[in-house]
């Protein structure tokens, strides 16, 4: 019996998963683990046409001669399966997850500058109508919160993620099947994402994410469009060293974004003027910004690449994450391809697309951390780097991705960096010095 069948025959009823496993795959020898996975790749085929709890929507179906089903939007309702959930693309460390969904990237994919293409379009972001008093109310609330706390809290010319696709360009080297990344940008001022992110932060019933989130569109293609909220893109990274550390960062109470909390090495945003550069992302538009007169520097509204010839750019917002959180010195034990972005994922907390990059920098823990303490960047006071090996296994890891405090993207980011170096190792026998050459040097 096929699920879409056994669907039209149970409906109106509440049933139990495992009769759901007899009645589908009834005297097969497989393991009740196996049949899950079976259940779950049919579920992902007809969640086009049900919602994600197979409680509806209703559906009309219709018998073909040939024995074949039709079916569209109409009046049969489906069964509830109980103790079932369909799984979702997450990242996983151990048998822990991280409440974030994978967009993009896993096994041993990156994409380095040259295969990222970032476009730009200025439309201004548009809040829903009913949900902008709520939201102004809110920033006054966090305002007046970051005056009491010493916190830095202004309305930054962010960017958000529009969307995204993955291509493979014919000509030289396409039997390599390294794809190009395109990322299309759009602006996004941080108090719309305070006022809407951030006051939601956390909140969100998996029952609303639909109508906020549109998160049929994220499982089915990770399409982040539908969102009724500002899809601002936070760039965060991951930096491993050449004695095979990973680090991550314990904020401060100065922090605007989750205070306290634990992330990875870097998170920083997309800014319109200080991240803008040429259309390949390897020249900043605006670098000496201290020269600006006076009157004329750049508010909220700043349009980036009016002219067409610059754009805001992911790993220019990365690279000045590194210096400005943990150390300039740091940039210049950096290659031209050291800086690589590993994953898309999107936030169930802060209802957000992420770009998870890691950073290859060739120095051991110790000197890293010596950097950062004796040339500290100009935003030391977000955080304190720390280290952990490269790997699942060792038990410390285990305990620390297991605690609360952790931003999903920050815990995204630095579980892809060690999955992506023990990828590698597969591809490398095992040697982590060759995995870190390849980290530092791959295009």
């Amino acid at each position: 019996m096929g699920l879409l069948t056994y669907l039209v025959r149970s409906r109106g009823r509440t049933v139990p998963v495992d009769e759901v496993l007899a009645q589908l795959w009834p005297g097969d020898g497989a393991s009740r683990a196996i049949k899950l996975n079976r259940l779950n790749q049919l579920y992902r085929e007809l969640r086009h046409y049900l919602e994600e709890d197979l409680g509806g929507p209703a559906i009309h179906i219709r018998k073909l001669s040939s024995g074949h089903f039709e079916w569209s939007p109409g009046y049969i309702p489906c069964p509830r399966i109980v103790g079932f959930q369909p799984t979702r693309p997450v990242y996983s460390f151990g048998g822990g997850k991280v409440e974030a969904l994978r967009l993009w990237g896993a096994d041993t994919m990156f994409a380095t500058l040259p295969r990222v293409s970032v476009h730009y379009r200025h439309v201004e972001f548009d809040m829903p109508e009913e949900l902008r008093a709520a939201a102004d109310a809110w920033i006054e609330h966090v305002k007046a919160l970051a005056k009491a706390k010493r916190r830095l809290f202004f309305n930054g010319p962010a960017a958000g993620l529009a969307k995204w696709q993955e291509l493979i360009v014919d000509g030289a080297g396409v039997a390599l099947e390294k794809p190009i990344l395109e990322l299309h940008l759009k602006p996004v001022g941080w108090y719309d994402f305070e006022g809407l992110n951030g006051r939601l932060r956390g909140t969100l019933r998996p029952d609303e994410y639909e109508t906020y989130l549109g998160i049929s569109h994220i499982l089915r293609n990770g399409d982040v469009s539908y969102s009724r909220l500002t899809n601002i893109l936070d760039c965060v990274v991951t930096v491993v060293t050449r004695d095979g550390y990973a680090g991550y960062q314990v904020r401060s109470d100065r922090n605007a974004a989750k205070p306290n909390g634990i992330s990875s090495s870097v998170a920083e945003n997309i800014n319109r003027y200080r991240d803008e550069t040429s259309l390949d992302g390897a020249r900043l538009i605006n670098e000496r910004i201290f020269r600006a007169s006076a009157g004329s520097e750049p508010d909220s509204t700043y349009y980036p690449g009016r002219d067409g010839r610059s754009v805001p750019h992911p790993f220019a917002a990365a690279l000045r994450g590194i210096r400005s959180e943990l150390s300039p010195m740091l940039t210049a034990h950096m290659g031209p391809n050291s800086l690589k972005l590993s994953g898309l994922s999107y936030s169930l907390e802060s209802y957000q697309p992420d770009a998870l990059f890691i950073a290859a920098v060739n120095a051991d823990r110790d000197d890293v951390l010596r950097m950062c303490s004796e040339h500290p960047g100009d935003e030391f006071h977000e955080g304190q780097l720390c280290f952990i090996p490269a790997r699942f296994t060792d038990d410390f890891v285990q305990q620390l991705f297991r605690k609360p405090d952790w931003v999903p993207a920050g815990l995204a980011s630095v579980v892809r960096a060690i999955e992506l170096a023990l990828c590698l190792m597969r591809e490398c026998d095992g040697d982590w010095r060759r995995v870190f050459q390849t980290l530092f040097n791959a295009e």
